[in-house]
Formats: C-alpha cells, structure tokens, sequence
C-alpha cells in the first residue's frame, strides 16, 4: 500500500515486478474478479525494467480488504494507519 504524503486521501496498491508475464497474469486475473487496474513499465535505478500494477482510490483499497484479506503485516500497519489518520476525508 502507497500513501502518497501529498495526496493522503487517495491510497493505492501497488505491485512492482521484473516479469512482464507474472504483472500481465495479475492483471487477467484482478480483471476477473471485476478489480479495475492500472499498468505500465518502468526503468529502475539499475536500468533494469520494472512492470508495475496499481489499484487506485478508496474504493478499491476497502474492497482488496474485504475481498482479497490480505494477512501482510506491512500491509496491515499501513491500512490501519490509513484508516485512523485519512479515511475520513478520502
């Protein structure tokens, strides 16, 4: 999960991959279960490509919630973060 520290109140969850393939697999299968997405490809520091795959907005944060569960504690701390601090105003 990704707070912007400028835009608070729009969260996104993004993921970052080497493989064009596993982000295109990712995408197909978000696409299924009806999770609109955005994509596209990066150079990192070590000009390597990076594929990356956002889901953008409250909407689609509180629905990867509740549909998906995820159990990261990264992702837990920052979620719980975000919904005491910007929730509210998103």
């Amino acid at each position: 999960m990704f707070i912007n520290k400028k835009e608070k109140d729009y969260p996104r969850v993004l993921f970052s991959s080497a493989s064009k393939d596993l982000r295109g697999s990712l995408k197909y299968l978000l696409k299924q279960i009806k999770f609109e997405s955005n994509i596209w490809n990066y150079k990192n520091n070590y000009n390597k490509d990076d594929y990356k795959l956002c889901l953008s907005g409250k909407e689609r944060l509180l629905r990867w919630e509740r549909d998906i569960k995820p159990k990261n504690p990264k992702f837990l701390k920052k979620m719980s973060e975000w919904k005491n601090n910007y929730a509210e105003i998103a």
